[in-house]
């Protein structure tokens, strides 16, 4: 098993959707990381990704994302993460 470090944002769909390359892949992520489907993840949070791609993944898209550098985020940000950088607002 390798490992996937989750990034700012990313779901369980997310991250099915990025390694394997389908959404019907979740299910094994779920179980290989003793994960419920309504879970959140954590940024930095660690899962364990098979080596060997299970039969609901898709290989071409895997291979596509990895190819053009694509991060899958479907942008479900919490409130904190929205304004972890301080900014000023300026009307004029």
């Amino acid at each position: 098993m390798s490992v996937y470090t989750v990034r700012p944002g990313q779901s369980l769909i997310d991250v099915a959707i990025q390694v394997y390359g389908s959404l019907e892949a979740m299910f094994d992520l779920c179980l290989d990381n003793q994960l419920e489907m309504d879970d959140d993840l954590a940024t930095g949070q660690e899962l364990l990704i098979r080596d060997v791609l299970p039969d609901t993944a898709d290989a071409d898209i895997v291979a596509y994302y990895q190819k053009k550098g694509i991060i899958v985020n479907s942008g479900l940000f919490t409130v904190e993460q929205l304004f972890e950088d301080e900014f000023e607002f300026q009307f004029e």
